[in-house]
């Protein structure tokens, strides 16, 4: 098969992922934006949780609701910190994408330009 034969099936191919891209950024928002509604809600629990610990360690004695707040308080922050990581990762996905199509078109064009 000639270069010149190859060609546009490879373009093709390439618009056809730009097109998917496309969705997929999409859906990389409305996922971001699913992250971002769970972390405002993480980080009103955990304010919740903060003054109800300190409303309980002003209990004269040491109980088991202290425990189980301090043990709630460390999930929850510890899941804020997951979802940022997760938020973060997300934005740099349609970069990496686009510049991995980017290299994939640079390497299907002929050799003289």
């Amino acid at each position: 098969m000639a270069p010149s034969e190859s060609k546009p099936s490879i373009e093709t191919r390439l618009d056809g992922l730009h097109e998917s891209l496309k969705f997929v950024g999409g859906q990389q928002r409305n996922i971001l934006s699913a992250l971002s509604m769970i972390l405002d809600t993480l980080r009103a629990q955990g304010k919740m949780l903060q003054q109800l610990t300190t409303l309980a360690r002003e209990e004269p004695a040491s109980s088991p609701l202290m425990q189980s707040l301090d043990d709630l308080t460390t999930a929850i922050t510890s899941m804020d910190g997951n979802l940022q990581g997760m938020a973060v990762q997300l934005e740099g996905l349609p970069k990496a994408i686009s510049a991995e199509l980017a290299e994939s078109r640079e390497a299907a064009a002929p050799a003289g330009g």
